[in-house]
């Protein structure tokens, strides 16, 4: 049936990849969408359902620790080269913690700095479980949420209401954000406050603004497309 089908989604919950042999159940799906050519095919494909907005485009950005940006493997040379060309700075060639490890680590008193960007990533249960044990937490967010309170700085960001940018939509459509209320003046876009960071760290560094990012990760993604 699948075969035989004009056209075929396959559409799989967050749930399905975390499973103990969550990577083998992706990889059935993807191998399942090869064989019978719905790879590239219109109103066919792989459509991961995710819990939280931007999901995807946060993997494409290489916010996960074995992951750079365009989703390449950190640890296969030609990327970090070519990342290391574009910014002029070497590419890390060791890849970061997964949360358990993170976990233990506070559970150690090994955990020194924890930057969280979004409380609602993680349940309560984890912010604690690593609040607890770090010696210096920031916390990025328009709310306080479940688990921050030990938070030792907080940095206040608008919502997405309030702010430009974009986002990738779980058929890999990158989606233009426009702010349509005003901001409270102590509160600054996701992307400005880190750019902030960056530039009193590397002077030269900065953006003019969500534009800018977005010129960046064309340059950086190949992939990468003009928010519509």
């Amino acid at each position: 049936a699948c075969a035989a089908a004009g056209s075929l989604a396959l559409v799989y919950s967050e749930q399905v990849a975390e499973e103990p042999r969550g990577d083998s159940n992706v990889e059935a799906l993807a191998t399942l969408a090869l064989l019978t050519g719905r790879i590239g095919q219109a109103r066919s494909g792989i459509h991961p359902l995710c819990r939280h907005i931007n999901t995807r485009g946060a993997a494409d950005m290489g916010m996960r620790p074995n992951r750079l940006p365009g989703d390449l493997p950190l640890s296969e040379e030609p990327g970090r080269t070519r990342l290391a060309a574009i910014w002029d700075r070497p590419t890390p060639a060791e890849p970061g913690s997964e949360l358990a490890q993170l976990k233990e680590m506070a559970r150690r008193g090994e955990l020194k700095g924890l930057y969280l960007l979004g409380g609602d990533c993680l349940p309560g249960e984890d912010v604690r479980a690593l609040s607890a044990g770090v010696e210096f937490l920031v916390v990025q967010d328009f709310l306080l949420r479940d688990g921050a309170e030990g938070a030792h700085v907080v940095l206040p960001a608008a919502t997405f209401l309030e702010q430009e940018g974009s986002f990738t939509d779980s058929e890999g459509r990158v989606r233009r954000l426009h702010a349509v209320k005003a901001a409270p003046d102590h509160a600054l876009p996701d992307w400005r406050i880190p750019a902030d960071l960056l530039a009193r760290l590397q002077p030269d560094a900065g953006y003019e603004g969500a534009r800018a990012v977005a010129r960046e990760i064309a340059c950086v993604v190949p992939y990468f497309t003009e928010p519509v």
